[in-house]
């Protein structure tokens, strides 16, 4: 793999809150179109041409990726940090391989997941530090979703608020990338936007029991 940059960038909690899914947002930029596609075609979706079909494509990934992937590896990653685990989160980062496949929509995840990952360089956490020298070394990929649970755990953020403002800005920020080029009206994709906000609750709910364990 490609080396990481050796460069620091000054990184912040508030940095996080304000930026958490850069991915969709990279998404809808022009060099982003293969990557939105091959998402697309993850998730078993056409690439949307219309209200409904945004709102299929949305619906899908939500269950085919979102719920059944994404949260669960922000979930356990965040686990893993919390107990300094570096061992299991090289190993669910190795897993997430099989579940993202080889596409350039996994090359997207990789790349966000690496400049994300790179702002942290000046950080003495062990684990972040041992996490990173495994990702230089091609012993991990560096997935956007493992280094946005390693942010969670580096600056101390609740857990359950970390999963709800992931889904929230990645569903967001994909309904802004895929409606691009489409004529949908501020109403209509009001309208879209607070259709996903049940669904993800009752995802974070399911993925985060009210009672969690207790770590060591």
């Amino acid at each position: 793999m490609d080396a990481i940059v050796t460069t620091p960038e000054p990184f912040s909690g508030a940095d996080l809150a304000a930026d958490v899914s850069p991915l969709g947002h990279a998404l809808g930029s022009p060099a982003g179109l293969a990557s939105f596609c091959d998402l697309a075609d993850l998730v078993g979706s056409p690439r949307p041409d219309s209200i409904s079909a945004l709102r299929d494509f949305v619906g899908r990934f939500h269950e085919r990726l979102l719920k059944p992937v994404e949260l669960p590896a922000i979930r356990d990653a965040y686990f893993h940090v919390e107990r300094g685990e570096v061992r299991g989160l090289i190993a669910l980062d190795c897993g997430l391989a099989k579940r993202y496949g080889h596409s350039a929509f996994s090359e997207a995840s990789r790349h966000v997941g690496r400049i994300q990952l790179r702002r942290l360089r000046p950080m003495r956490d062990r684990t972040v530090q041992r996490y990173l020298a495994a990702v230089e070394a091609g012993e991990a990929t560096g997935w956007h979703v493992v280094v946005y649970a390693l942010l969670l755990g580096a600056f101390s953020m609740p857990l359950r608020q970390g999963l709800v403002h992931y889904a929230i800005r990645t569903e967001l920020s994909l309904l802004e990338s895929a409606a691009c080029g489409m004529r949908v009206s501020a109403r209509e994709m009001e309208a879209l936007s607070e259709e996903c906000l049940p669904p993800i609750e009752s995802a974070v709910a399911g993925t985060l029991p009210a009672f969690s364990p207790i770590l060591a």
